[in-house]
């Protein structure tokens, strides 16, 4: 369940992070975090089954399952904090922050995603005293809670913020499915990274759509993506092309 602030105020947030913002555990003697840590062996377990699931014990239990939504990481890297700030300044405004945390590598609509959106709303309306609650998602946690609405029209949802959700994918998604994307962390191999997202299914869904490649066609005449087009970028100019690189690499 998600962490809620103290208050007594009935004002409350649902907060739903992007790819990445929510820690990753693996069971087994020890439970051990996999994620978010600098430790390329570690992010290794994190690969998904040819089904896009995470493997299963003798009962069907995932291995590997979400803990809870971070607010800071890599603090010994400088450290980024911008959850932290954001939902303290709530909090400091009397506002209850209900955190979703949910495995971002499965299938953004997936049911234990669902459940989990579903979950901190009711925890919400706890604080609410039943009035209709407020979501606020970020990145990727846009599109999770966009699909809650469209399966659940009558939800309790009095505003949904979206703040910079790529409601039409993005080229980032691409890089790390053709060459892996360390996230601008050194220390992480784009190898690893680029094998550890192979069947998440998550990232497909955020591929860049139809309409945002023939809106934007002209982003494939821009440096950044030299870096993983290397000498076919020239070419990848319209939707089928990218399509066909996608599927050829």
């Amino acid at each position: 369940m998600g962490e809620l602030s103290k208050t007594d105020l009935s004002s409350a947030v649902v907060f739903i992070p992007g790819f990445l913002g929510t820690e990753i555990y693996e069971e087994g003697i020890l439970t051990k975090k996999l994620w978010p840590v600098i430790d390329p062996l570690l992010h290794r377990r994190m690969a998904l089954n040819i089904n896009g699931e995470p493997n299963t014990d003798s009962k069907g239990n995932y291995l590997t399952y979400p803990g809870d939504v971070f607010e800071t990481y890599w603090p010994f890297l400088g450290g980024h904090n911008q959850t932290k700030i954001f939902l303290d300044a709530l909090r400091n405004a009397g506002i209850n922050v209900v955190k979703v945390p949910y495995d971002w590598r499965l299938d953004l609509s997936h049911k234990n995603t669902m459940k989990a959106v579903e979950n901190g709303i009711n925890y919400a309306l706890t604080y609410t005293k039943g009035k209709p609650v407020t979501i606020v998602a970020h990145s990727a946690g846009g599109l999770v809670a966009r699909y809650y609405l469209l399966k659940n029209p009558d939800a309790p949802v009095e505003n949904f913020i979206n703040i910079g959700s790529p409601n039409l994918g993005t080229p980032r998604a691409m890089k790390s499915l053709i060459m892996g994307d360390n996230l601008g962390v050194p220390i992480l191999i784009n190898a690893i990274c680029k094998k550890m997202v192979r069947n998440m299914l998550s990232v497909y869904q955020l591929l860049p759509g139809e309409r945002f490649v023939n809106v934007y066609n002209e982003i494939y005449k821009d440096f950044n993506y030299r870096t993983f087009y290397y000498d076919e970028y020239n070419n990848i100019t319209d939707y089928n092309s990218t399509k066909n690189y996608i599927e050829n690499n």
